[in-house]
């Protein structure tokens, strides 16, 4: 649970958030978020699910080990405008990418 606690207090920070702001947004009891960080009480995928689109990430993505590391910022920014692109603009985003690199 302090793995998850730490990444949840990371994206929360990151995505400019209050807790109380977030809990409002998410729908859920007044307290709920700062039961999980002060009281020990453990979230319920309910309650999960109704704060990731919040913090820009899905439930999977919460629960996964990042084998990559860390992602930047501007990276996590990056991935929150692209999945908002329709799929056409998807693939000249992807293709922009390759020929940059390229250069």
């Amino acid at each position: 649970m302090d793995g998850l606690n730490e990444k949840l207090r990371e994206l929360i920070k990151a995505s400019g958030l209050t807790i109380y702001k977030l809990t409002v947004l998410a729908g859920l009891s007044e307290n709920t978020i700062y039961n999980w960080f002060n009281k020990g009480a453990e979230p319920s995928v309910h309650a999960l699910k109704a704060i990731c689109p919040y913090l820009n990430i899905t439930l999977s993505e919460l629960f996964a080990d990042d084998k990559c590391g860390e992602l930047t910022f501007s990276e996590n920014e990056l991935i929150s405008y692209f999945r908002e692109l329709s799929n056409e603009n998807k693939s000249v985003i992807i293709k922009l990418a390759r020929d940059l690199k390229e250069k």
